[in-house]
């Protein structure tokens, strides 16, 4: 995964800084290394807090039947290495997690979870080109370019400028734009259970 200039040129204009040059990047100045401190942070954060429609994906889990399980609930499953945020089972099966490990009683257990597109650490190829060669994510929907844009700017106002109210401002404009996205993949969730009833309610989801 590489940094998406334009998206930080936007942020940086945001808080009045001039756009990233390529000089910036060569001599890796105090800004570029900001940038891309705050970059791969904010992405993460953004996926574990908010289940964005885009970035959800359904994925049949293996149980571990070596290692010790010391809970009441007859399976564990590791997580998937890409789990930025489990979101439920099929049938709304209740799940607990602990560490990487997703522990439940359901045989078979199915997990829709939003993905960050960390890559598999025995993957054999890792582009090293990349600025952040370990993910390798899909394309998600605009508006979670616009809450990194945003939320990115908020950090770097107190970075560059110390500016509270700059931040303050920045900070519940990107928490707006969460909210919508939280309030989309419900209203997704209600249609499903309209049509399906293998994803609808809220109840008894577990580590969510």
């Amino acid at each position: 995964m590489n940094i998406d200039r334009d998206l930080v040129d936007r942020s940086l204009l945001k808080v009045g800084e001039e756009p990233l040059t390529d000089q910036d990047i060569e001599t890796e100045t105090s800004k570029y290394r900001n940038i891309k401190k705050f970059y791969l942070s904010t992405f993460l954060e953004a996926l574990s807090s908010t289940p964005w429609t885009s970035a959800q994906k359904f994925i049949p889990l293996i149980a571990d039947e070596e290692a010790t399980n010391n809970t009441s609930y007859a399976y564990m499953y590791p997580l998937p290495v890409d789990c930025s945020k489990a979101l439920r089972l099929q049938n709304n099966d209740y799940f607990v997690i602990h560490g990487k490990t997703l522990y439940t009683n359901t045989l078979d257990a199915v997990l829709q979870y939003v993905t960050n597109g960390r890559i598999a650490l025995e993957e054999d190829y890792l582009p090293d080109d990349d600025d952040y060669p370990e993910y390798d994510p899909p394309v998600y929907e605009d508006k979670f370019y616009e809450y990194i844009e945003t939320r990115l700017a908020s950090k770097l106002a107190l970075k560059f400028s110390a500016d509270q109210k700059l931040y303050q401002l920045l900070y519940s404009e990107a928490q707006l734009i969460s909210s919508e996205a939280i309030k989309t993949s419900k209203d997704n969730s209600a249609a499903d259970k309209n049509g399906d009833p293998w994803w609808g309610t809220e109840c008894g989801l577990g580590g969510v």
